[in-house]
């Protein structure tokens, strides 16, 4: 009678387990241009996320600035980045080069 219970609770809940869709993750970017200095004014779509070599879609960027900058953390500008995530683990956020611009570093805060 228990093993039948217990095969019912399975049955019951391992669909609505499996049926959850992706979590919303939030990561923090700056991007800098090889002098060091922050880069404003990216568009989402160069924007790219992705977990365990899987992309990821974007939902939301937005772009936090502030006129405060620090010597030693450098740049205050940065892209705040809201995604599907299927499995929380080690992210990575690329970008498409813009044209007409340097090379551009993008590190995770």
């Amino acid at each position: 009678m228990r093993s039948l219970f217990i095969s019912i609770l399975t049955i019951a809940f391992v669909p609505a387990l499996l049926a959850q869709g992706p979590s919303k993750r939030f990561v923090t970017v700056a991007v800098t241009e090889p002098q060091g200095r922050a880069v404003t004014g990216l568009e989402a779509n160069v924007f790219h996320v992705t977990e365990n070599g899987v992309n990821c879609r974007i939902l939301r960027i937005v772009e936090v600035t502030n006129d405060v900058q620090e010597a030693s953390s450098g740049p205050r500008n940065q892209y705040r980045i809201e995604f599907e995530s299927l499995t929380p683990s080690a992210v990575s956020v690329n970008l498409d080069q813009p044209r007409g611009m340097p090379k551009l570093q993008v590190r995770i805060r």
